[in-house]
């Protein structure tokens, strides 16, 4: 199970929980995210070699090149290689579930164009979600989390220059949950407030999955 969402809407956080309500080893978690969880040496080389040139001034603008021409191509095979890592621990687990899954290189495809002035969207990105699209497996299901833009920005100011950037990559992932969904693709979504105990949304996405 992929679970899927914005930075900041508690994917990792969701995870964990779900962990304390199925122990005995009934889950297995794979990290999809940037820096950790490699299975590749490719990666965390690509990886540096990219935060290097985004810290050099002069050297700046040719970060954004260097991650479609180059990074994001060795991402690719790192998440196949995840993949194939999951794969293996399905077959002795209850529950294999992706904190992050390849859905962080598909939802720039559906910022709207008024979301575009707000949010960076890179020449390859319509490349990189055709061959995730294409050429990715799929896993059994897809939870997105989907809790209120001003939710969003509350815990993730740093990732959100405004509420207005929360609110169009929000409407990024309600674009592409509902693409996935219309290619007959097994999606869920979960929203929740500020309110919410973590122990309850578990509760929930775990019914929404077994039902």
């Amino acid at each position: 199970m992929a679970i899927c969402g914005p930075d900041g809407v508690g994917k990792s956080t969701l995870v964990s929980e779900l962990q304390r309500l199925l122990p005995g080893g009934r889950v297995s978690v794979m990290y999809g995210g940037k820096k950790a969880n490699h299975q590749l040496w490719t990666t965390p080389l690509a990886l540096w070699i990219l935060e290097t040139m985004r810290r050099i001034p002069g050297v700046r603008r040719l970060a954004r090149f260097y991650q479609t021409v180059v990074f994001q191509p060795l991402e690719f095979f790192e998440n196949r290689a995840r993949w194939a890592s999951a794969r293996r621990e399905a077959e002795q687990r209850e529950f294999v579930l992706f904190d992050r899954f390849v859905v962080d290189r598909m939802w720039r495809h559906h910022v709207s164009k008024a979301g575009r002035s707000l949010v960076k969207v890179n020449p390859g990105d319509r490349f990189f979600y055709w061959l995730y699209e294409s050429h990715f497996p799929s896993p059994h299901a897809y939870l997105f989390l989907a809790p209120t833009p001003e939710l969003m920005f509350e815990r993730a100011p740093g990732e959100y220059g405004s509420l207005d950037h929360a609110i169009a990559v929000g409407l990024a992932y309600d674009a592409l949950a509902e693409s996935l969904a219309a290619r007959g693709r097994r999606v869920h979504r979960l929203g929740f407030s500020a309110e919410e105990a973590p122990l309850t949304l578990a509760q929930r996405a775990l019914e929404l999955v077994r039902s």
